[in-house]
């Protein structure tokens, strides 16, 4: 596969964090996989661990096809030891990145450590409660 300029761009740009936007099926994986596999590369501002990747995706399911490809590219480039550690890496949705944050913290934050997130229904009808709440409070503010 050829890359885009803006793919090779992104592989190559090691310093500070990267914003990869893109369209569906336009290669967004495939792109965060070599920049990762690039990473560990490179002894100048690369990585040695997989522990030192943060990589944060929308959904459930580009996290687990992220992190499947990355366990796979590990252990085509021999490094068996890291792709066994890929499930634990930070490599997630952000909601599971603040879930870890969160956990890791929870005593000393007065949280219970076995919280569980608010899916389905439920959030549907918080969302649509507090949607509610901030269009009552500004009208009755737009009427004062």
């Amino acid at each position: 596969m050829s890359n885009t300029a803006e793919q090779d761009a992104c592989i190559h740009k090691l310093l500070g964090p990267v914003d990869v936007s893109a369209g569906a099926g336009s290669g967004k994986t495939y792109t965060l996989t070599q920049r990762i596999a690039y990473a560990f590369e490179q002894e100048e501002n690369g990585v040695s661990s997989i522990d030192e990747v943060c990589a944060i995706t929308f959904t459930n399911k580009a996290a687990a096809e992220l992190k499947s490809r990355i366990r796979g590219i590990l252990r085509e480039r021999g490094r068996f030891e890291e792709a066994l550690k890929v499930d634990n890496a930070w490599i997630s949705t952000i909601h599971g990145m603040c879930s870890r944050i969160l956990r890791a913290s929870a005593l000393e934050l007065g949280y219970d450590p076995a919280f569980s997130l608010i899916d389905g229904p439920e959030l549907d009808a918080l969302r649509s409660a507090a949607i509610e709440a901030a269009l009552q409070e500004y009208h009755e503010g737009a009427n004062a």
